[in-house]
């Protein structure tokens, strides 16, 4: 294991850790006069976006409402999905569907490393508990659900590749109607 998987897998356990039963809860009322946000995040399974869902979901003026993963990504599918299940049973939340999308892109075949996509897998051999039971939707399913059936727009986090996210665009062209924002952690290797 490369030195950055052994940074990020003690970051992530670091910030998991911290977040016992004795804590106070992981989804709070917001502060009087702050309006909740809701969203709907999408991920590839790395560290990093593991370490973001886990301070979204500590935020009292955040309501996270679905997470999906991406096969495209860093993690693998359903692998991916079942470690954002697992941190949230250690988090103690419930009540988030959770789903994964295909395991090839739309175009082209780019792939993250090998190296990284086997790390991300395992969480650097991190011991979570059993994750709860992924949803019986497909990712872009999740997404298109999520959207259309909330009573306010939703705020859409896209942390990994946007595979799952052009598909339920594609699947349903009028999502775009019920979404405020997208927020896209954009990057490329080589």
């Amino acid at each position: 294991m490369g030195s950055r998987t052994i940074a990020c897998a003690a970051s992530l356990m670091f910030v998991v850790g911290a977040c016992g039963a004795d804590d106070e809860p992981a989804t709070t009322a917001p502060p009087p006069g702050r309006a909740t946000t809701v969203y709907v995040i999408d991920s590839d399974g790395a560290f990093d976006d593991l370490k973001a869902i886990v301070y979204m979901l500590q935020r009292p003026d955040v309501e996270v409402r679905a997470l999906t993963m991406s096969g495209t990504g860093v993690a693998h599918c359903p692998q991916g999905a079942e470690n954002a299940a697992a941190v949230l049973a250690r988090l103690d939340v419930t009540g988030i569907p959770v789903a994964y999308g295909r395991e090839t892109p739309l175009v082209g075949h780019n792939e993250a490393p090998a190296q990284w996509r086997a790390s991300a897998d395992t969480l650097g051999d991190m011991t979570l508990p059993k994750p709860g039971e992924l949803s019986d939707l497909a990712a872009p399913d999740l997404l298109i659900d999520t959207i259309r059936s909330s009573p306010t727009k939703v705020t859409v986090l896209a942390l990994g590749p946007l595979t799952n996210i052009a598909e339920a665009m594609h699947r349903n062209r009028t999502l775009l109607d019920n979404v405020e924002m997208i927020y896209v952690m954009g990057g490329a290797v080589d």
